[in-house]
């Protein structure tokens, strides 16, 4: 077909040493953004390519360094950046005879770090369900959770694992981005709900935040009464909902005092939050209580200041509970 041969001559030429490795992903990229090629074609061909050289590599790895050709970079990146990018990791991940020592170490070299490259530079083409993919085939191949990861080279151990950092980052900045954003209106609410309905929450606390933030945006008079109840709401039904989640996953009762602070305690011993953080979460909660009793010079404002720093913490434990139970961020 047309797209194999335009491929082959694109990387011909860059085997020849006319076209430098950059020129040839940006000539294969421009080809894969025309129309009328065949995507999952152009994907087929440059799968063929990386199974030709890893093949090849598996029988004799030249040392690193080595100024040769890497049509492995080049069509990973080609799919990273314009590509399936969805049929991609699992491609990859069937690739390595995971048998063959040489075969795992040819792979740690040529292609983890061609992994971590597209997700430094293409973020946002990986959304949360495909990093959980990418995630779930990392941990198979991780000294921390294989009995004889022993049996894996060291390259590959360590090329896993810097695919797991760069993942972590890219979550991490993502949940920093919604700290940054509109405080507790990140997404529609009916999409939050569904994030927290997968999480076992009650869908009730997108309500509560919504209803909030929507209060304190708006232009009539201030209550600083109902603005403490809404906001303290949402704390209390976010920490009612983790507890039971955690009952349930850990066995462990909830045997404290029917309060909030007691479901903060239990949050403390069950491993969930720290002492220093259930320090600093129940002094904002009783901040909260005595300021919805008093008058403060400037209210609003504060209680603006305080909608951000609740919205984010409440995050910060929806984001614990996802990671907990394997759910997905992605419907958040």
């Amino acid at each position: 077909m047309q797209e194999y041969s335009t491929v082959e001559k694109i990387l011909g030429a860059y085997k020849q040493r006319q076209r430098d490795l950059t020129a040839t992903v940006n000539n294969l990229r421009s080809y894969l953004r025309n129309p009328e090629v065949s995507a999952d074609t152009v994907f087929n061909s440059l799968m063929v390519v990386i199974r030709q050289e890893l093949a090849q590599k598996k029988t004799s790895v030249p040392p690193p360094g080595t100024d040769e050709p890497d049509l492995i970079a080049v069509a990973i990146r080609v799919i990273a950046s314009d590509g399936p990018v969805e049929r991609l990791f699992p491609e990859l991940f069937s690739l390595p005879d995971w048998s063959n020592p040489t075969g795992m170490d040819a792979w740690a070299r040529y292609v983890g770090p061609e992994i971590r490259w597209a997700l430094c530079c293409f973020p946002g083409r990986f959304p949360q369900l495909l990093l959980d993919t990418l995630r779930s085939y990392c941990l198979n191949y991780s000294a921390p959770h294989i009995a004889n990861s022993f049996a894996f080279p060291l390259s590959l151990l360590n090329a896993v694992a810097e695919i797991k950092r760069q993942i972590e980052e890219i979550e991490f900045s993502q949940f920093e981005k919604t700290l940054t954003a509109s405080p507790i209106k990140v997404t529609a609410v009916e999409t939050f709900e569904n994030f927290l309905t997968s999480l076992g929450l009650s869908p009730d606390i997108a309500q509560a935040m919504e209803e909030a933030s929507t209060y304190l945006h708006r232009g009539e008079k201030f209550d600083i009464k109902k603005a403490a109840d809404l906001i303290r709401t949402c704390i209390e039904e976010t920490h009612k909902g983790i507890v039971s989640r955690l009952e349930h996953m850990t066995g462990k009762p909830f045997d404290k005092k029917d309060s909030d602070g007691g479901r903060r305690q239990y949050l403390r011993e069950a491993g969930f939050i720290d002492l220093p953080e259930e320090g600093l979460f129940s002094a904002i909660y009783s901040f909260i209580s005595q300021e919805g009793t008093h008058t403060l010079s400037a209210p609003k404002e504060t209680f603006l200041l305080l909608e951000g720093f609740v919205a984010g913490y409440l995050r910060l434990l929806m984001r614990r509970l996802s990671e907990k139970t394997g759910q997905s961020l992605a419907r958040r």
